[in-house]
């Protein structure tokens, strides 16, 4: 999921398990990504829909502005960061 944000596209999410639905939730509910689908409704007629949703303008702005997000954090260098103070207050 990560990586699709990162690419800047809208995207279908179809979550399976764990974790994937509330994300897959939460992501709509940003904005940042079209209505998730469960896997027993995909069907020819849902896919095709999807698809020409992606190509609406906002979904294709607000896919770019998530991905101009993700580009400018240093997430590493914020956790780096993050650790060394809580190891720091631990002391």
């Amino acid at each position: 999921m990560a990586a699709a944000l990162r690419a800047g596209k809208p995207q279908v999410i179809m979550p399976f398990s764990v974790d994937q639905p509330f994300w897959a939730k939460r992501l709509h509910q940003l904005g940042y990504s079209l209505k998730p689908m469960r896997e027993r409704d995909a069907t020819a007629a849902t896919l095709a829909e999807a698809f020409r949703e992606m190509d609406d303008p906002n979904a294709i702005r607000r896919a770019e502005e998530i991905a101009e997000i993700i580009r400018n954090e240093n997430a590493a260098a914020k956790t780096v960061e993050y650790l060394s103070t809580m190891v720091e207050q631990s002391r």
